[in-house]
């Protein structure tokens, strides 16, 4: 791997986005200071595949659970003073 593909900093970026650091236009930034010489574009498809990741495992989730409101059984009557 050459310092022209993100993976080669692949550890370094995915413990910065375990970290909460997903700007790429901050880790690009983080990876040139360590001697990266791809595009940000490459970078950019690296990061898209990720949140593609994360979405699809947040959407596969159980759903919250549907309560059913039923008129007759949950209102109150509101009395006229």
């Amino acid at each position: 791997m050459k310092p022209t593909s993100p993976l080669y900093f692949e550890a370094f970026l995915a413990a910065c986005w375990k970290d909460g650091n997903r700007c790429g236009r901050h880790l690009f930034h983080d990876i040139k200071q360590r001697g990266y010489t791809g595009s940000f574009s490459n970078l950019e498809r690296l990061l898209a595949t990720w949140r593609r990741l994360e979405r699809s495992v947040k959407d596969s989730a159980s759903p919250a659970p549907i309560i059913s409101y039923q008129p007759g059984r949950d209102a109150v009557p509101i009395r006229d003073p």
